[in-house]
């Protein structure tokens, strides 16, 4: 009888655990979070979704990064020289989550924009032997306020690194990001004589085209607008749509189990997704994952308006799950 009651309450603590784990599953990004943060293994990938990056977040510990065999800028025996890496630089949690921070922290400053002032501004960075990024610098200006947001967004970002590694040494290597501040989005890039990083004194990044100016909300994020987002095609489209993508998780299907998720995500200014997560379980840790999956993949949304402007707006949706 001991025994048994031993048996049973280590079934309830694994399964107490195992429920206290959502999954998160994107194009870019899978794993687990427990308690608002990530959780144990998780796997990042490239735009080829290939994985490049495969870390325990909760050990710290590095399982695999991919491998690349181009030359990267490195501070060795006294100087910044180019080199092949075995271990390469990588934010610990992927390159699209990086850019996306870019991007979502980075815009056009209104007084500059205004002024009609644009042009290229390059800036590069060093990441040290313990991870931690230092030494911004603008190495390409176009003066007004734009040089100032650059260097001011990438610190506010302040992302974490893995260490450049040669064998099991260890050392400090400069990147470059270039930004393009376009008052026309579909314009030619705007520099004749392009300028070009030097691949001896630093490894180019990305290069990202910035044309949405900063207005008075901030990136705030609204509730209730005067015009609430809505799919494309409207409700009873979108859920014909859920109904047609939602596969129904095999184990809870044969045990007779439903429920119902709320699942709470933002509907950017341009109608895209983000931040989906589960508000209130149904119980059932397959069939909340399924319905995080297809929120994720969802279709954009006509945005919300206030003032006649597109805002970020929080958004709560129920998905039910039934059998018959």
């Amino acid at each position: 009888m001991r025994l048994s009651i031993t048996f049973l309450l280590l079934i309830s603590i694994s399964i107490s655990i195992l429920c206290a784990q959502e999954l998160r599953q994107t194009d870019y990004e899978k794993g687990y979070v427990k308690d608002g943060k990530k959780y144990s293994v998780w796997q990042y990938f490239n735009a080829s979704k290939e994985v490049e990056l495969s870390i325990n977040h909760t050990t710290g510990r590095v399982i695999y990064i991919k491998p690349d065999t181009t030359k990267y800028v490195i501070f060795k025996n006294g100087e910044w020289t180019t080199s092949k890496l075995d271990i390469c630089s990588i934010p610990t949690t992927g390159f699209h989550n990086f850019y996306k921070a870019i991007s979502d922290t980075l815009k056009y400053p209104s007084e500059d924009y205004k002024k009609g002032l644009e042009g290229k501004v390059v800036t590069t960075f060093e990441v040290d032997t313990v991870g931690i990024t230092s030494n911004y610098v603008i190495v390409k200006g176009i003066g007004g306020v734009c040089d100032a947001e650059v260097l001011a967004s990438l610190k506010s970002i302040n992302a974490k690194w893995i260490p450049a590694r040669i064998k099991t040494k260890r050392y400090p290597a400069k990147f470059a990001i270039s930004f393009e501040f376009r008052i026309n989005k579909h314009q030619e890039p705007l520099d004749l004589e392009e300028f070009k990083v030097d691949p001896k004194k630093a490894r180019l990044l990305g290069e990202f085209i910035v044309k949405n100016p900063i207005d008075n909300d901030d990136g705030k994020i609204f509730t209730f607008v005067e015009k609430s987002a809505e799919p494309v095609g409207g409700m009873e489209a979108f859920y014909k749509w859920v109904g047609r993508t939602i596969r129904y998780p095999s184990n809870a299907k044969r045990y007779g189990i439903t429920g119902k998720v709320f699942v709470k995500f933002i509907i950017e200014r341009d109608g895209s997704i983000t931040n989906v997560e589960v508000s209130r379980g149904s119980g059932n840790l397959e069939i909340n994952q399924e319905a995080v999956r297809v929120i994720t993949i969802m279709p954009n949304w006509k945005p919300g308006e206030q003032s006649g402007k597109p805002v970020r707006q929080a958004y709560t949706l129920p998905i039910t799950f039934k059998l018959g």
